[in-house]
């Protein structure tokens, strides 16, 4: 089975593929983990870091221990810059996958595996043994190999239907979570 591929995804598109690849090792073990968003854990744990620190500063001017508050304050800085430093990462990513300009690609199915084959000559080919699970999320369908540094297939939702109908079909020895 053949399927033409849209061009162009939403946002939300993006920012769901960042997140799968962000915790593709969790998903391998368990593959229906709940997606947790890393993003707003990151600018949370910056807040409470900043407030925090706020706290050690007051505490560290109005008494006259400054080397004992000096260690709290040298690991809140240490954590804020850690979570500005994912922030960043995550929103720099996201923009790469945004701004990629559209490549029209195709998706075969066959009894070999799954190949994505994008215009510009690129081409990912996860064959059905070392495929950890095919699973539908929110936004798209991801092909997830069972080993970490191999390159994923996303598909958008909408696709879901025909690719689930051609795995009932066809019986490939993969896992298929809905």
């Amino acid at each position: 089975m053949t399927l033409q591929m849209q061009e162009k995804n939403t946002n939300r598109f993006y920012w769901e593929v960042i997140q799968i690849s962000s915790q593709s090792n969790a998903l391998r073990k368990r593959p229906n983990k709940k997606l947790t968003d890393f993003f707003a854990f990151f600018v949370g744990f910056a807040v409470l870091l900043l407030v925090l620190l706020c706290y050690c500063l007051i505490r560290w001017v109005n008494s006259g221990f400054y080397s004992m508050l000096l260690p709290p304050v040298l690991i809140c800085l240490l954590g804020l810059m850690y979570a500005f430093l994912c922030i960043t990462k995550t929103l720099k990513r996201y923009r790469e996958l945004k701004n990629t300009p559209p490549c029209p690609s195709t998706l075969t199915l066959d009894e070999r595996g799954a190949t994505a084959d994008m215009e510009s000559g690129t081409a990912v080919r996860i064959s059905w043994d070392v495929m950890a699970f095919i699973r539908v999320f929110e936004e798209l369908i991801c092909f997830m190999p069972n080993k970490a540094g191999n390159a994923m297939i996303f598909v958008e939702r909408e696709r879901a239907q025909e690719i689930l109908d051609w795995l009932r079909e066809n019986k490939p020895d993969v896992l298929v979570i809905q």
